[in-house]
């Protein structure tokens, strides 16, 4: 179980609410009755594009959704590496097998453990 801070996470842009040059993230699970801030994209030397911010954003507050479809996926080849193998479906195991090698390692990034 991954200890990342709980609920939807979403991205607070000027189109999603926030102010003109904001780019957050931020879930539903509240500290103190508010949304939980979890991430500010703006860069240090305000080189990077708001545009770009934007886009950091929304690939943020997607990553507990992509960890767990990354969780199912590799649930899902585990099952299906284990038949291959019953039905001698050799190079079948193989890519399954290395699919679930980088599902695992991109699960193990995801949980701070790579």
């Amino acid at each position: 179980m991954s200890a990342h801070t709980p609920g939807n996470w979403y991205a607070m842009t000027a189109e999603h609410g926030g102010v003109s040059d904001q780019a957050n993230v931020f879930s539903d699970h509240e500290t103190d009755g508010e949304p939980t801030f979890i991430a500010d994209t703006l860069p240090l030397d305000d080189e990077v594009p708001l545009e770009q911010r934007r886009a950091n954003a929304f690939l943020i507050s997607a990553a507990p959704d992509l960890l767990e479809l990354a969780k199912q996926f590799k649930a899902t080849a585990e099952y299906y590496i284990r038949e291959s193998r019953k039905s001698s479906d050799e190079e079948g195991a193989r890519l399954k097998t290395v699919t679930l090698n980088m599902i695992n390692a991109a699960i193990a990034k995801a949980e701070g453990r790579a």
